[in-house]
């Protein structure tokens, strides 16, 4: 019920920067964001694969409370050794103070909104980020922001954008969005072998830090629609073949965000 963090808490979907897309339901509980809008802000998180720390996360409600480090043991202690009436209190009296305004999503909730929750497409996203630089040239989130999306697979953020697309307008169940997940991830590295393997290879198992990797597509405009559209066809043919079991009566339970 109540999710917490402390100050080494990383938060990322990464997905994009090594050629695959955002997984495990990402589609729908990074749209559940409080104090910013849902789907501006998980269209940020998957295309850019930024990482946010513990005050950004307080701030958009992806955990409740912030606990430092040194306190876990003695909260854990407590759990085990204690009756405890009301959790969402103990945890607070573990809770320092956190100065919100530090957070990177508070300071710049606006540009967000704006350039990732009115884009048309990836394209026009990136040309709005560009917009917003001319008149903030010096502004590191808009430039940090740009090379993000200019590193990041092509054919990864576009098969993205229309996944997160798809996850709002069609209200899709977490059940359908992660058996959508697994066949893409599927997709992504059988049918687009090339452009997932120069990721991996790149990141994760050379853990280059310069230099981009040799995407296939290499360009936005190379991804065409019909490119895109492959994936989901593979999808379509596909998603009857494996039995998913039934979310809600699972042993397992999704947290709320």
């Amino acid at each position: 019920k109540y999710i917490i963090g402390t100050e080494t808490l990383r938060l990322a979907m990464p997905e994009c920067r090594i050629g695959i897309i955002p997984d495990v339901g990402s589609a729908s509980f990074l749209q559940k964001a409080k104090n910013i809008d849902g789907f501006s802000f998980a269209l940020y998180m998957a295309l850019t694969g930024t990482s946010l720390n513990y005050i950004d996360a307080l701030y958009c409600g992806m955990i409740d409370h912030h606990i430092p480090q040194k306190d876990l043991p003695q909260v854990i202690k407590s759990l085990e050794s204690e009756s405890i009436d009301d959790y969402g209190r103990f945890l607070e009296g573990f809770s320092p103070e956190v100065d919100i305004t530090e957070s990177t999503l508070y300071q710049n909730r606006e540009f967000i909104e704006e350039i990732f929750g009115s884009g048309g497409s990836v394209e026009e996203i990136l040309s709005q980020l560009i917009a917003a630089l001319e008149p903030n040239p010096t502004n590191q989130f808009l430039k940090t922001t740009k090379s993000q999306l200019d590193f990041n697979s092509p054919l990864a953020m576009k098969i993205t954008f229309v996944v997160f697309h798809r996850a709002r307008n069609e209200n899709s169940s977490m059940k359908g969005i992660l058996v959508q997940d697994w066949y893409l991830h599927r997709t992504m590295f059988y049918h687009f072998t090339e452009n997932a393997v120069a990721g991996v290879q790149a990141i994760l198992v050379k853990k280059s830090k310069s230099g981009r990797p040799k995407w296939k597509p290499e360009r936005l405009e190379d991804v065409t629609t019909e490119v895109v559209q492959e994936a989901f066809d593979f999808f379509s043919r596909e998603h009857h073949k494996i039995s998913i079991p039934d979310i809600e009566s699972s042993k397992f339970i999704l947290p709320e965000v």
